[in-house]
């Protein structure tokens, strides 16, 4: 009797210590939490971040990350223009350096041209000191104007990494967080049809569609464009849905 009086003791007391720790680390998770949506919120929800345009207008901003690649590049200015579409390019600056007649072409096509970054450092900018971030954006920025003739206003962080240094070099500088509302995941190469699909279930108005300068994306745009029912929907720029 005495035996299983123990063992039930002994039973409870681990009942109660998994109890116990189980509160415990919800507790923490919930302090977590509160940290980072009182003390600090989610870094994306500052007001100069643009994810999306208005749900009242039919029209849908693509966007390609990384260039400007020779070939890719300009197969999909060519793309989007064969279907009276126009898109964004955020540019990396030193490929913008590389390519400056290619990346002046885009903006004489009616396209518009973001920062990237001066060198898009992996694995993304938080991973450098507070001077280098700041010099990622002023360098880029400084190329593309030189480049394009005009301002350049809609920063696109390299990998999505953001943090408070990167926010506060966008506010002095009058900058935007040029975010996205959908990610189609070109950047994994999946087939175009694949890609082309993600595009036609994420259609909705306001849209902000994040893909990359990469050979399955040019097919995939082409296959989208084609057969989307285009005509209940405006393709532009970054700037033009997001005001």
């Amino acid at each position: 009797m005495h035996a299983v009086a123990q063992q039930e003791y002994h039973t409870v007391s681990r009942t109660s210590w998994g109890i116990s720790l189980l509160g415990w680390l919800l507790c923490s998770l919930l302090a977590i939490v509160i940290y980072q949506w009182v003390e600090r919120p989610d870094l994306r929800c500052w007001e100069g971040t643009k994810t999306h345009g208005s749900p009242a207008v039919r029209a849908v901003a693509l966007t390609f990350d990384d260039g400007p690649h020779p070939l890719w590049a300009p197969l999909l200015a060519d793309t989007l223009e064969r279907h009276d579409a126009r898109g964004t390019f955020f540019l990396v600056g030193v490929e913008a350096q590389r390519y400056p007649e290619m990346t002046a072409r885009l903006v004489r096509a009616g396209h518009q041209v973001g920062s990237h970054s001066m060198t898009h450092p992996y694995p993304n900018l938080t991973a450098l000191p507070a001077l280098q971030i700041a010099r990622e954006v002023r360098q880029a920025s400084q190329i593309l104007q030189q480049i394009v003739g005009q301002p350049v206003y809609d920063f696109r962080p390299p990998g999505g990494g953001v943090n408070d240094t990167l926010i506060s070099v966008l506010k002095h500088d009058g900058l935007r967080m040029a975010w996205w509302s959908e990610n189609v995941g070109d950047w994994s190469s999946p087939t175009p049809e694949v890609t082309a699909q993600r595009l036609r279930h994420a259609l909705r108005p306001g849209l902000v569609v994040l893909m990359h300068e990469r050979e399955n994306s040019v097919a995939a745009l082409e296959r989208f464009l084609a057969v989307r029912g285009r005509e209940d929907y405006t393709y532009t720029t970054f700037a033009a849905v997001v005001r």
